[in-house]
């Protein structure tokens, strides 16, 4: 079996403390805390306020050491599709199992160009699992990296519709939402109660330290009562590394539903999807059913818009540091559409207005830039060439104190030397300070520099502004 760890909470979640938890075959009775041995007071005394049933057959914990629980479906399927940014659903291709033990979830975003997903090109794909039988009332869990890029949503939710009415009682949902990248992933979290169609209850409570797209390991909590200690009275408690975040008594779900588990590139509000390819890892999961809840509904729903597989992945990838913390997308310059290889479906911005695939030509003081794809590569077979304007690409979601390597190859484009200007900016777009690297070489040089968001920093805009790149990553190192 897969390590389990046993990791004691010194501090709340103020102090910035992210946990994990041991996962023993027996509880003692009622007394959780050979289990809950995190988090606040009242995430542990849980068994104060109901009882566990960890002897039920809707019981489910899944490691994913030995593969995905048989419980589970990977999904194929598309919803929400009605805006401008048109995406291509949840595809089961990009559900895969890691060397390290983990559910890896896949998401494409608007500058993918590898091999096509299911019967897609792979571009704004995601994944998702479901499982086979409804859940009631219980205490749901996962312990998870949220997928950092924005225009991502990192989801774990119930579900249940009813199409023949779902304006009475026919659409019980509970969610939580991570919106990659942007600020809601920062000091924000969604979370959602659906009791109808008619009836949806949306928070999005503050979180005063926590950076839910920092690439570490949250456990993320629901409580689901309908009967909340015996008085009749629905609740939803959310808690983040077992500190309560959120509460409410509104519009709480009625009807079980699915478990679901999964990421994908949504419609317009979860921004752009300006990104290659980025991930949600996924370390356990679990469910452990309440025994003494009243006042809910038992269904067998099962949507009828989505498809259904169960041939799991056997294989394991390894998650390398690239894969998880690069975050420029077309690194080394060799992807460029042209008129007659720009995919069409889902729609991606005007080609022409870029030099290469991720990297948007900019006007500079007038001066329109000549930035285009060349063969004289370091490696490979394309590098980047400017002389007027500039070639940009921006790195979203850059809080303060956020630190990246920075390295490319370059040298100059002729006489004089080139220049890279780093820019900071806020949220609302406004340049807070920027730094500049000169390109001095003739002949190709490692050029590198450590970044650090300053603070109020939102986004980072790597603008080439003259010189031939190459082999250019920027990855994500930590907090300072």
């Amino acid at each position: 079996m897969k390590k389990m760890l046993a990791i004691a909470v010194t501090a709340a979640l103020a102090a910035g403390c992210f946990v994990g938890c041991t996962q023993p075959t027996e509880p003692s009775g009622n007394d959780y805390s050979d289990i809950y041995n995190y988090g606040d007071e009242y995430f542990r005394s849980i068994g104060e306020r109901t009882t566990l049933d960890f002897d039920s057959p809707d019981y489910l914990y899944n490691d994913f050491s030995e593969g995905i629980d048989e419980r589970f479906s990977m999904v194929t399927g598309i919803w929400g599709n009605d805006g401008f940014l048109k995406h291509q659903g949840v595809q089961a291709d990009n559900v895969f199992l890691t060397t390290g033990g983990d559910l890896a979830i896949r998401i494409n975003g608007d500058y993918y160009r590898g091999e096509g997903v299911g019967n897609t090109n792979g571009i704004r794909t995601g994944a998702a699992l479901v499982t086979d039988f409804d859940m009631g009332p219980g205490r749901f869990e996962v312990r998870m990296k949220a997928a950092p890029r924005s225009g991502v949503c990192s989801a774990f939710w119930t579900y249940q519709y009813d199409s023949a009415d779902p304006s009475e009682n026919g659409w019980n949902e509970i969610d939580i939402e991570i919106l990659g990248g942007g600020a809601n992933s920062f000091d924000s979290i969604m979370y959602t109660t659906w009791q109808s169609a008619t009836k949806p209850n949306t928070a999005t409570p503050a979180l005063d330290e926590v950076r839910l797209s920092d690439n570490e390991w949250h456990v993320h909590t629901f409580d689901w009562y309908t009967d909340y200690m015996g008085t009749g009275q629905g609740r939803i408690d959310w808690y983040i590394d077992g500190e309560l975040v959120y509460y409410t008594e509104k519009t709480v779900a009625l009807k079980s539903g699915n478990l679901w588990i999964g990421a994908w590139r949504p419609s317009e509000f979860a921004g752009d999807s300006s990104f290659e390819t980025t991930y949600m890892l996924v370390d356990w999961v679990r469910y452990t059913p309440f025994l003494d809840q009243a006042g809910w509904i038992e269904t067998d729903y099962r949507s009828e818009f989505n498809s259904y597989d169960k041939n799991f992945p056997l294989e394991r990838i390894e998650m390398t540091d690239e894969m998880l913390n690069q975050r420029l997308a077309n690194s080394g310059f060799e992807n460029v559409d042209t008129e007659e290889t720009v995919p069409k479906e889902p729609f991606v911005e005007d080609y022409e207005s870029f030099a290469a695939v991720g990297w948007k030509k900019r006007t500079i003081r007038e001066d329109e830039s000549d930035g285009t794809s060349v063969l004289d590569a370091y490696s490979g077979e394309r590098a980047l060439r400017v002389t007027k304007g500039a070639v940009e690409q921006e790195v979203e979601g850059a809080f303060e104190g956020f630190r990246y390597d920075l390295k490319f190859w370059a040298k100059k484009a002729g006489s004089e030397n080139g220049e890279l200007l780093i820019r900071y900016y806020t949220k609302d777009g406004s340049t807070i300070s920027e730094e500049t690297i000169s390109i001095t070489s003739a002949e190709y040089a490692m050029y590198e520099k450590a970044i650090t968001a300053p603070e109020g920093c939102a986004k980072i805009r790597l603008s080439l502004r003259s010189g031939v790149f190459d082999d250019m990553t920027c990855t994500y190192k930590g907090q300072g």
